[in-house]
């Protein structure tokens, strides 16, 4: 857990740090820089990349972020405007000027985040999503093989007929989509 911590403090450092690196550079150039004009607009430029670099938070492709719960994470944040709505409609209700249904509503709602939350604990969405590279990859090369097993003699037999579908032993029909009834 330690390890993790240290690795949050310098990712948020860098976060802060690049920006004013690349001040520092931009002013030092400007006001105490060489007296070649060329070597300062090169110092300016660079220091504007790494102030650009901070700003659009690149540092996170060095540094990515290690939160894996982060359906979670989101359906908590969305919890939390609830409890916001659930409070103003408590507000509106106590000075006549709602009813109870807008306070019932978003009761329910709350219920039905909380069932959310229940399904999305544990679920690694970096495991998840790493998972289904690995099986896209997976498909994608079973493609690739697949296609390049083509039988060699079906383009030797001669032209197809018009109307004719040409078919090869690899090729498997498509799955019908899953439909579920409402």
């Amino acid at each position: 857990m330690g390890r993790r911590r240290l690795k949050r403090k310098i990712r948020r450092g860098l976060e802060i740090a690049l920006p004013l690196l690349g001040m520092g550079i931009i002013f030092g150039s400007v006001l105490f820089g060489p007296d070649s004009l060329q070597l300062q607009v090169l110092l300016v430029l660079i220091g504007v990349l790494i102030l650009e670099a901070g700003v659009w938070g690149l540092t996170s492709t060095f540094l990515p972020n290690e939160r894996r719960f982060l359906s979670l994470r989101e359906e908590g944040d969305h919890f939390l405007g609830l409890i916001r709505d659930l409070n103003a409609a408590a507000i509106a209700r106590g000075e006549g000027e709602e009813d109870d249904k807008l306070f019932r509503e978003t009761r329910a709602r709350m219920h039905t985040s909380v069932e959310r939350m229940a399904e999305l604990a544990g679920q690694d969405d970096v495991a998840i999503a790493a998972e289904a590279e690995a099986l896209a990859l997976e498909a994608a090369r079973s493609y690739a093989t697949d296609s390049g097993a083509a039988d060699p003699g079906a383009a030797e037999s001669g032209p197809v007929e018009s109307g004719a579908v040409e078919s090869t032993p690899t090729e498997r029909p498509a799955e019908p989509a899953a439909r579920e009834l409402d």
